[in-house]
């Protein structure tokens, strides 16, 4: 009798320590999904990669207005902030007639700088160039749209975000107890039950 109730009790033992033990995977489970959730959201909105762009072919512009060039700074073409842009020069100009020869400037991509001493600077320029660059394609859009979202909203809603934390606390503690309550009951000591047999 006392060997049948030492298995029974043995083997609810181990069915409550198989219960904890699936109850602790699953907490952590949920912790690891929630803190891989924050890592993506946060991670993509520093570095919004430049996924989903393509290269435009030449597009040529004619009789850009530069303005007053000098030696002392870059003058830049208008296109000269698109994503990943280069520019090719064509033909550079003194006003709309005569032409600039190179040697009275260097190029600085999208944009020139006269050289000191040239007869030329100082005076408004105008450029003839064709240009290419990155543009996203619908799918590049629509992810780096998502994503910014996601993190405007993730700052607006700063009161959930402490929400969440804190039950990443809770479910943190509640994996501790989980863990500590498996290796009480693995191990099989129950002090008040032994202390009951003895007598």
């Amino acid at each position: 009798m006392n060997k049948h109730k030492s298995f029974q009790k043995s083997l609810n033992q181990k069915k409550g320590v198989a219960g904890i033990e699936i109850a602790q995977a699953v907490m952590i489970a949920l912790l690891g999904l929630v803190l891989t959730a924050f890592l993506i959201v946060i991670i993509s909105d520093k570095l919004l990669v430049q996924s989903g762009t393509a290269r435009t072919s030449d597009i040529t512009i004619l009789g850009e207005s530069l303005g007053v060039v000098t030696n002392s700074s870059v003058s830049s073409f208008a296109v000269s902030g698109n994503n990943g842009v280069i520019c090719t020069i064509l033909a550079i100009h003194n006003g709309t007639a005569v032409l600039i020869p190179s040697s009275n400037y260097t190029q600085s991509n999208c944009g020139v700088q006269a050289i000191a001493g040239s007869p030329f600077q100082g005076k408004t320029w105008t450029a003839n160039y064709t240009y290419t660059y990155l543009a996203e394609t619908k799918a590049g859009s629509l992810f780096n749209e998502t994503i910014t979202e996601t993190a405007d909203n993730t700052t607006d809603n700063i009161g959930l975000i402490i929400f969440l934390g804190f039950l990443v606390v809770i479910v943190i503690l509640v994996s501790i107890a989980l863990f500590y309550l498996s290796r009480v009951g693995g191990s099989g000591s129950d002090p008040m039950v032994g202390g009951r047999e003895g007598a």
